[in-house]
């Protein structure tokens, strides 16, 4: 049996095969119209949400490079918004502002 050390058995392999990965199913999510459930996209690279117009549960943004909610027409629980410095409260469609948290004007 080989011996590890303790800093060998947390090395993290692949991080960005893993996180290619992870953004490929996100933009393979984004392509749907509706999504049931919840939706944690937070920290994630993403600048837009595709042809998503509706979410029965949460959507996080937070700390991601989202630039427009165009689309978005509905979200059942709350949309977080927070750090997303690209994202402006005028370019919020005004039908979603009862739903933010994490952002104000």
């Amino acid at each position: 049996m080989k011996n590890t050390t303790e800093e060998e058995i947390f090395v993290p392999y692949n991080i960005e095969e893993r996180k290619g990965k992870r953004l490929q199913q996100i933009y393979k999510m984004l392509q749907q119209k509706h999504i049931e459930g919840d939706l944690d996209l937070r920290d994630m690279d993403i600048t837009n949400l595709g042809k998503l117009e509706s979410i029965s549960g949460f959507l996080d943004l937070e700390r991601t490079k989202i630039t427009s909610l165009r689309n978005l027409k509905e979200v059942g629980e709350y949309l977080d918004l927070e750090n997303t410095l690209s994202l402006f409260w005028d370019d919020i469609p005004e039908y979603l502002h009862s739903k933010i948290v994490g952002k104000t004007k």
